[in-house]
């Protein structure tokens, strides 16, 4: 094979950390950790044979890159061509047509401001997705109704994740019943639950998620995970360019101030007196959508940098990598 050239399938994307790299397949939604040298080589790879790849290293060594690239081929990572420029490389564009992506709206048993009102304000606004996040326990009548403010609406949001208070009056079959009368809700989190585990209904693809944690405020999330990770192309590309948590995101908090997070403290204004369309135009507002990994100091010398989502709430200065982030890219090491 020393005359042909290796190319990675256009879905298998490198990215360099510290010590290491990582290859990261959109299409299986996965990745695997490569040595940074093997890493060099196949960023090489394009323009030149695994000959000339392999021409600086001795013998030995060349057969152990060799042993590598075939146990990428193997694994369907990448293949051998004798013809490279047949295969472009992914467009790693980001679009989106839509003005504000995701919203996030916290709501207690203090909370007075109209849901009706903000949802109807974000579906102008083109949101897809909202996060629904309930400190205190509601009744079903109530998440019935919230729930019917977005079926009644124009139709611009897709998906609805709703984080749950434990109720013990609710049952598991009205959950059921909340789902199938509002397709567009994606996930249901019941938290202050007694017992922790994930139900899945008979004969659905539903499933509630019932978790010990006692969620009392914004406080909560921010945490950085592998359990988080997400490796597909809208999250990679995006992440290349823009913050993978607060890009297009709008928030309004348990009090009614609009913010960028419900756990960030500052305020742009309050859904009694200022429209969300005017504070998602102002350029202070928008200033970290642009905030991506590769300006965050650690972050930008992380290999997971474009599948882990990010948090400007806690952090000790602006450029600060994520406080909850127990990763050191420079030990390989989880805290």
């Amino acid at each position: 094979m020393g005359n042909k050239y290796i190319r990675l399938f256009a879905c298998c994307l490198i990215v360099k950390g510290n010590r290491r790299a990582t290859l990261v397949d959109l299409q299986r939604g996965d990745f695997i950790f490569l040595p940074l040298q093997i890493a060099e080589l196949l960023l090489q790879s394009n323009s030149v044979t695994v000959a000339q790849l392999t021409s600086a290293y001795s013998e030995e060594d060349a057969g152990e890159i060799s042993k590598y690239f075939d146990h990428l081929i193997k694994n369907e990572y990448a293949f051998y061509t004798d013809e490279p420029e047949s295969f472009p490389l992914l467009c790693l564009d980001w679009k989106t047509p839509n003005h504000i992506t995701n919203a996030i709206i916290d709501y207690d048993r203090n909370s007075f401001f109209n849901i009706r009102d903000v949802v109807n304000q974000l579906e102008q606004l083109g949101c897809a997705t909202i996060q629904f996040r309930f400190y205190d326990a509601f009744d079903f009548s109530f998440l019935m109704q919230t729930l019917t403010h977005v079926a009644d609406g124009i139709g611009k949001i897709r998906s609805i994740e709703l984080s749950l208070c434990y109720n013990p009056l609710i049952s598991k079959l009205q959950y059921l019943k909340l789902i199938n009368l509002f397709p567009r809700v994606i996930s249901v989190v019941i938290h202050s639950a007694p017992d922790g585990y994930d139900y899945k209904f008979p004969g659905s693809i539903h499933e509630l998620r019932y978790i010990q944690q006692k969620i009392t405020n914004e406080t909560h999330c921010g945490f950085i995970s592998p359990e988080y990770f997400r490796a597909n192309k809208y999250f990679f590309t995006e992440s290349l360019q823009f913050n993978s948590c607060l890009n297009r995101k709008i928030a309004v908090d348990k009090t009614g101030d609009i913010k960028n997070c419900p756990a960030m403290k500052h305020s742009f204004g309050s859904v009694f007196s200022t429209s969300l369309l005017e504070i998602s135009h102002q350029p202070d507002f928008q200033k970290v959508w642009s905030m991506n990994k590769d300006k965050i100091e650690v972050c930008k010398d992380c290999e997971f940098r474009y599948m882990c989502t990010d948090c400007r709430a806690f952090i000790p200065d602006e450029y600060s990598k994520p406080a909850k982030c127990k990763y050191d890219p420079y030990t390989m090491s989880w805290a």
